[in-house]
C-alpha cells in the first residue's frame, strides 16, 4: 500500500549557491542534501528561457519517480518543495 502523506520543505538559497533549510517536515525533515540538489536544479532551470524575449523562466518543476514526485516552485526568493505520491492516470481509451 502506497503512503499517501504529503511532505513539504521550504528552502532558501544564498549568493554562493548554497541553500539553507528554513522549514521542513515529513519525509523531507532535515533533508539538507536533497535541498542542495534541488537548489542546483532550480538555479539551472532559471537560466533556461521559456519565451523568445528570454525574460520569462519556469513557474513550476515536477520531478517524477515511480512512486512519488517533487513539485518545486519559487516565490519571494524562496524555493518551495512538496513531496507527493505519484498516481499516474490510466490513458483514456476511445
Amino acid at each position: 500500500m502506497m503512503k499517501t502523506s504529503t511532505s513539504g520543505c521550504l528552502l532558501s538559497g544564498d549568493h554562493n549557491g548554497k541553500c539553507a533549510v528554513i522549514s521542513s517536515g515529513g519525509d523531507l525533515q532535515n533533508a539538507e542534501a536533497l535541498a542542495d540538489r534541488l537548489t542546483k536544479l532550480v538555479y539551472t532551470a532559471s537560466r533556461i528561457p521559456v519565451s523568445p524575449d528570454r525574460r520569462e523562466t519556469f513557474h513550476k518543476i515536477s520531478v517524477i519517480w515511480e512512486q512519488f514526485m517533487y513539485v518545486i516552485t519559487v516565490s519571494n526568493h524562496r524555493i518551495y518543495v512538496c513531496k507527493r505520491p505519484y498516481n499516474p492516470q490510466d490513458p483514456a481509451v476511445a
